[in-house]
């Protein structure tokens, strides 16, 4: 069904296409890539239905970071303690994972958040402690946020990993 609605696509047939990707998640709701393809048709004229899709995806597939971030990004302008809870649940699940804790703290200070992007920084240099650029990233990020003894104690963290790179 999947490749059936790609097919309709590719003719100009969204309802067609449409219709052909609903029986294939119905079919394979695993299949995420399916339902990213059925979420970008719906979002051409249907918005509420391609935001239930979005929902349904995300219960599916918890651990799919993109996916969750998509619908965080989709909540927060109508319902932003949603999509915060959204990125926190994601922060949660993958609480090891240096490049979506990254990418969170990015979303959070696109939004002004600048607490919730500090808190990632923090996570991010725990970590992975030896790592100069997360001391100074975290350090521009208590510094931005008006916590200068802050900043200076991330910033003498490059003191004790002692590289090359990071004592410069």
């Amino acid at each position: 069904w999947a490749t059936l609605g790609d097919l309709y696509k590719e003719a100009r047939d969204d309802t067609a296409a449409t219709a052909a990707y609903k029986r294939a998640v119905a079919k394979a709701p695993t299949e995420i890539e399916t339902q990213r393809k059925l979420i970008a048709l719906l979002d051409r004229g249907h918005p509420a239905a391609a935001l239930v899709q979005h929902e349904t995806a995300a219960r599916i597939a918890p651990g799919d970071a993109n996916l969750q971030i998509e619908l965080a990004k989709r909540y927060f302008s109508n319902d932003q303690p949603k999509a915060l809870a959204t990125l926190d649940r994601l922060a949660r699940q993958l609480s090891r994972n240096v490049n979506v804790r990254r990418t969170l703290a990015d979303l959070y200070t696109q939004w002004d958040a600048a607490d919730r992007a500090i808190r990632e920084y923090e996570a991010i240099a725990a970590l992975e402690p030896h790592d100069p650029d997360h001391a100074v990233v975290l350090g521009e990020a208590y510094w931005r946020a008006n916590k200068e003894p802050k900043a200076r104690a991330a910033w003498q963290r490059l003191a004790v990993i002692g590289t090359a790179l990071s004592l410069y």
